[in-house]
């Protein structure tokens, strides 16, 4: 392990000690991922992380390619295509987190996205009476 250098003079007892190691976790976190290749699980080319985005479910995805398919599904009203590609989430029918949308599509795809959930789950209340 390599010794952590803190950038402050903090003492261990600190306050803010806890968060600038989290900062610094989180920078280091940041900085392997953009180094690191990952395969598309849509195109299966290998790209560096910096190219890619990780979802919450851990999957990571190119971003050009994950921002198609979900635009897609959007525009033409498939709720279930704008959730992770990979198959084990696709198999376990996982819902996508509303973060990870805010974070690949557009502003006017994603308020498209929440109008089609709202639509869905009023029509899935209707539909049980």
């Amino acid at each position: 392990y390599e010794p952590i250098t803190v950038p402050h003079r903090l003492q261990s007892s600190d306050p803010q000690l806890p968060q600038c190691l989290k900062n610094y976790d989180e920078l280091a976190l940041s900085d392997e991922f953009s180094k690191t290749s990952f395969a598309c699980a849509i195109c299966f080319d290998s790209l560096k992380g910096s190219q890619c985005i990780r979802l919450s479910c851990s999957h990571v995805f190119c971003r050009p390619c994950l921002q198609t398919y979900w635009s897609s599904g959007i525009i033409t009203g498939s709720l279930e295509q704008v959730s992770c590609a990979d198959p084990a989430c696709v198999k376990g029918r996982r819902e996508i987190s509303e973060e990870d949308v805010l974070r690949i599509v557009t502003e006017k795809e994603y308020l498209r996205w929440k109008w089609l959930k709202t639509k869905r789950a009023i029509e899935k209340g209707t539909s049980q009476k």
